[in-house]
């Protein structure tokens, strides 16, 4: 994983961080098995009490937060391709 996409990742609240681990695949906790990302549904499955639209939202703050404008802005290939 790149130092941009890991720093990016430290500045998140935990679970908006494992949310983006799932759904990508990052490897940055046990949260994801496989080592792929994985889908709303495996991921709200993985996490519990939560639904899939919420675990959209978490991801979507998320990313908003790593990219945005005055952050340490992470470009969607980075995460992507890391």
């Amino acid at each position: 994983m790149s130092n941009a996409v890991r720093d990016a990742i430290e500045t998140l609240h935990d679970r908006e961080a494992v949310v983006l681990d799932m759904r990508y695949g990052l490897g940055i906790s046990n949260s994801n098995d496989y080592g792929k990302g994985m889908t709303l549904e495996k991921t709200k499955e993985k996490i519990g009490g939560v639904s899939s639209q919420r675990i959209g939202q978490i991801q979507k703050v998320a990313e908003s937060k790593i990219g945005r404008p005055g952050g340490r802005r992470v470009r969607s290939g980075d995460i992507m391709n890391y």
